[in-house]
């Protein structure tokens, strides 16, 4: 049981935040009453909500990767990893298994489809997801090979 600072009621220590700052590791107000400062003050709650997000940014290099995942796809890094899984820890395209990857969706609807490799993701962006220029690339591969 801790007391908090702010509203003087003995609550669990589930009541209170986390903080590296506090004597138990624990934040000095409950979290209603952190709640009840914060809906207050909410220019001050976007400052330190903005002081932390680049804080987390700079010192956490997995920190970016997921937030882009979460707003961009709606995926958590759990989600991504089983899709990644799902396709043998591959590309979806040329099977390979070691460089950068990246989360190929449709630009329509904006549905995920897959996870490609750097190369793979570019030579779709190139072709503008378009199947008939891939198309028209492969006929041109086919027919260099068999004048060569």
């Amino acid at each position: 049981m801790k007391t908090c600072r702010s509203c003087g009621e003995r609550k669990p220590f589930v009541g209170f935040y986390p903080s590296k700052l506090g004597s138990n590791g624990l934040r000095s107000k409950c979290n209603l009453c952190e709640a009840a400062k914060n809906k207050e003050n909410p220019a001050m709650q976007r400052e330190y909500s903005k002081r932390f997000r680049e804080k987390k940014r700079l010192t956490d290099p997995k920190y970016r990767s997921t937030q882009h995942l979460a707003r961009r796809y709606g995926l958590t890094p759990v989600d991504w990893d089983a899709l990644f899984n799902a396709q043998g820890r591959s590309c979806a395209i040329c099977k390979t298994t070691t460089g950068q990857f990246h989360t190929d969706h449709d630009h329509v609807s904006g549905a995920v489809r897959g996870v490609l490799c750097a190369q793979c993701n570019h030579m779709l962006g190139n072709a503008k997801d378009s199947v008939a220029v891939l198309a028209g690339a492969i006929a041109y591969l086919q027919n260099e090979r068999k004048s060569a």
